[in-house]
């Protein structure tokens, strides 16, 4: 996991509003089986988090 991988996990929650900026990559592999299989990844290049910083007490 790069450092916009570790961001996330440490600062966002489902439903966490971001801007993303990056490119969407397919690729294909053969299972255990010998079955083609297709994935689609998304590798982000920059994030931007869109909600306001909680203001402490």
């Amino acid at each position: 996991m790069g450092a916009l991988g570790e961001i996330s996990n440490q600062y966002l929650k489902k439903g966490s509003e971001i801007a993303l900026e990056g490119k969407i990559m397919y690729r294909s592999y053969d299972d255990k089986e010998g079955i083609t299989r297709y994935t689609t990844e998304i590798v982000i290049k920059e994030m931007l988090m869109l909600e306001k910083k909680p203001e402490l007490a």
